[in-house]
């Protein structure tokens, strides 16, 4: 059967929990990355999509315009997702720490 694929307005971004001093590394590394998100993975299944139970490959690193920050993109069964930080807004406009 076929990978179920997503309706074009259904959201392709997972937020997940990254240190905001050490995430410029980390998603400019491969390996560090895929470390941080296989841990994730096993300790909140419930953040991603199903399917990523039988693996993902990594895409590539895009940057936010509006905070120029990097957002590593993965794919899993042939759908791409963006690997959001929790530290940034979901506008993506600023930082959590600036409205708490």
């Amino acid at each position: 059967m076929p990978a179920k694929r997503n309706k074009p307005n259904e959201n392709r971004t997972i937020v997940l929990s990254f240190e905001e001093a050490t995430y410029h590394d980390i998603v400019r590394d491969a390996d560090r990355f895929r470390e941080h998100l296989y841990k994730l993975i096993e300790s909140h299944p419930n953040l991603f999509p199903t399917e990523i139970k039988n693996g993902f490959q990594m895409k590539d690193i895009r940057s936010d315009n509006k905070l120029g920050l990097p957002i590593r993109r993965i794919s899993v069964v042939g759908i791409a997702y963006s690997i959001r930080p929790s530290f940034v807004l979901p506008s993506m406009t600023g930082y959590t720490k600036a409205v708490s």
